[in-house]
């Protein structure tokens, strides 16, 4: 396990799972790659009625931001014994970490799980970590909001 592939959306669950990533890297050696995915404004309900320019305007500012929040998680030992990497990409988020995790070969997906409710698998789960446990090619670890 060289690499450790941290799925992060700011929530409380991404930010346990990052902590639980941090244990893991320790253990292994492996370096942490943190990535956010950025929703295009294109999927957006209200997309077809804003002028396209607009949207397009969207994209580099929510991608700075997502960067910029990104590299506020790391700490000076992640960037310094864990070899942490941010990157931020646009798209729907299940396929771009499951997209990521193959180019990279990353050992292991850890993310949060923010599933409310009972039900189907993906209501109880999280629709996004639903779909990414279910096809992705290496282990995933879906880490909870609380420890309840």
């Amino acid at each position: 396990m060289n690499t450790i592939l941290v799925a992060i959306d700011f929530g409380e669950a991404s930010k346990r799972a990052l902590d639980q990533a941090r244990t893991l890297a320790a253990c292994f050696g492996a370096s942490l790659d943190l990535l956010c995915v950025v929703q295009s404004p294109f999927s957006f309900p209200w997309a077809p009625a804003a002028p396209h320019q607009e949207l397009v305007s969207l994209l580099e500012p929510m991608q700075r931001d997502a960067s910029q929040r990104l590299k506020g998680l790391l700490t000076p030992d992640d960037t310094a014994t864990r070899c942490a990497a941010v990157v931020t990409r646009i798209g729907k988020p299940a396929q771009e970490i499951l997209a990521y995790a193959r180019e990279r070969g990353v050992g292991i997906i850890v993310m949060g799980k923010d599933g409310h409710g009972s039900g189907t698998a993906a209501a109880s789960i999280g629709s996004v970590a639903y779909a990414v446990a279910r096809e992705a090619r290496c282990p995933v670890l879906l880490v909870p909001a609380t420890s309840d």
